[in-house]
């Protein structure tokens, strides 16, 4: 009698029109930013994650959906999903060392998540903490948990995102992206670019 075969683990994914304000992005103070944009958390399902962030333009309320993954059958060795390992700050707003003028208490970051080796990112997230941005200490990491890599045969690279929008926040400037298909944000502001990935052969669930 022939061994039995275990069934292969299936990608799934859900797309979310749900989110949790995270910052808005403006041309006045970053307490007050204004409405140029926002960047929003989505809200999850059961046994659902996060790939990254949502952006939209202007300070409406969000108009889209960004896709989530979970996994059935999953690989216990080589699991198709995993925390990242770290996070690489791309920018931040005031910089580091610069005198604001009001204060600065608050900063806004993005992040690019660094995936184990054998994975990819598949978006990145942002944060808006209290800080002080005259000291050379950078803003707090997010949370490991805030988001998962794909295992890298399961993705294929975007070379070129489609740019949603640019901002110069006071000299400061960067371009946002949204990744082909999933519509996590992506960015690229006062470091070199990283690369960017979504999910192959996907399926609803």
């Amino acid at each position: 009698m022939p061994a039995k075969t275990e069934s292969p683990p299936i990608l799934l994914f859900k797309r979310v029109s749900t989110f949790e304000l995270v910052l808005r992005i403006g041309e006045g103070t970053i307490d007050e930013p204004g409405d140029l944009g926002s960047i929003y958390k989505p809200t999850l399902e059961k046994d659902y994650h996060a790939i990254g962030f949502y952006v939209q333009e202007s300070g409406s309320s969000p108009s889209g959906s960004i896709v989530t993954l979970s996994v059935q059958n999953d690989n216990q060795v080589q699991p198709l999903l995993k925390n990242p390992i770290d996070y690489s700050l791309t920018y931040v707003s005031p910089p580091r060392n610069r005198l604001s003028n009001p204060p600065t208490t608050r900063t806004h970051a993005f992040w690019a998540p660094t995936p184990p080796a054998g994975y990819v990112a598949l978006g990145m997230v942002a944060t808006n903490e209290k800080w002080n941005n005259e000291l050379d200490v950078p803003p707090d990491k997010p949370l490991p948990t805030e988001v998962m890599c794909l295992r890298q045969d399961k993705a294929e690279q975007d070379s070129k995102p489609d740019q949603y929008f640019s901002r110069d926040m006071r000299g400061n400037p960067f371009k946002m992206f949204r990744i082909r298909g999933t519509q996590a944000m992506y960015s690229e502001g006062n470091s070199k670019p990283v690369s960017a990935y979504y999910p192959k052969n996907l399926r609803e669930s």
